[in-house]
C-alpha cells in the first residue's frame, strides 16, 4: 500500500488551485488535509488500529471504556479469543439478568456489547479479573504536521482526501472559484458512497444557484 507524505498531499491540493500558495498558504492546506482525513476515515474506516483496555479486566466488572485512540470499536478479543458482538437490545431480550451474570456460573466470556461509541460491555463479566481485553476498529488519525510525516492509504483514498481538501479550501472565495472546484466534492462523495460503512448515513449535499438558474432558463 502506498505512503504519502504531507508534502506530497499539499502539492496535490495546490495543483488543484493553480499553485496559488499565496492565497492558500501551507498552514491552511495542512489544516484542510487533516480535517479531510478525519472526515473520510469516519465514513469509511480506512484507518484501522487496536488498543488494550488499560488495567486489564476487573473482577465482576461488566462495562469498560473504549481505549483512547479507537474511535469506533468493531472487534473485541478476550485473552486473544475473539468475542461475538451483540446489541444491547438483543442481549437484554435474551438474558434479562445479563448485567449481573459472571463467569463463575455462566461460563467463559463469550460476547461484547457496544454502548454508544465510547463504552462497551462484556458478557458474562470476568469473575477473576486481570485478563487482557483488546479492542480494534476505526482508529483516530495521527495529525500530519511536518512535511515528512506520512500516511499509508490506497491511491483512491488519498485522491478522495485530496479532492475534499481541495474543494473546502476554496470556500473562502465562493462564487465562480468554488463552482469551478465543486466537481472535486462530487467526486469525493462518489468515492465515499462506494466505501461507506454506515448504511443509514446521509452525505451532505448542496446545489449551486448558477446551475439552478441555467435550468430555469432552459
Amino acid at each position: 500500500m502506498p505512503s504519502f507524505t504531507l508534502a506530497d498531499l499539499k502539492q496535490r491540493v495546490w495543483d488543484r488551485v493553480d499553485n496559488n500558495v499565496d492565497l492558500y498558504p501551507a498552514s491552511e492546506v495542512t489544516s484542510e488535509l487533516n480535517e479531510a482525513i478525519c472526515a473520510y476515515n469516519l465514513y469509511t474506516g480506512v484507518i484501522q488500529g487496536y488498543a488494550h483496555v488499560p488495567g486489564y479486566t476487573i473482577a465482576n466488572q461488566v462495562v469498560y471504556s473504549v481505549p483512547t485512540g479507537i474511535l469506533v470499536a468493531q472487534h473485541v478479543a478476550f485473552e486473544g479469543r475473539t468475542l461475538s458482538k451483540v446489541s444491547i437490545r438483543k442481549i437484554s431480550l435474551l438474558r434479562r439478568n445479563w448485567l449481573t451474570e459472571t463467569t463463575t456460573a455462566t461460563g467463559p466470556v463469550a460476547r461484547w456489547v457496544p454502548i454508544g461509541i465510547d463504552t462497551l460491555a462484556i458478557h458474562p463479566a470476568d469473575a477473576v479479573g486481570g485478563k487482557d481485553l483488546l479492542v480494534s476498529g476505526i482508529a483516530e488519525p495521527t495529525p500530519l504536521v511536518d512535511d515528512a510525516d506520512t500516511i499509508t492509504l490506497p491511491d483512491e483514498d488519498a485522491e478522495a482526501i485530496e479532492e475534499l481538501a481541495g474543494a473546502t479550501i476554496v470556500l473562502k472565495e465562493g462564487g465562480k472559484a468554488f463552482a469551478d472546484v465543486s466537481l472535486l466534492y462530487r467526486r469525493f462523495l462518489s468515492t465515499v458512497k462506494q466505501k461507506m460503512l454506515w448504511q443509514s448515513a446521509k452525505l451532505p449535499r448542496y446545489w449551486l444557484l448558477q446551475a439552478a438558474q441555467k435550468a430555469e432558463e432552459a
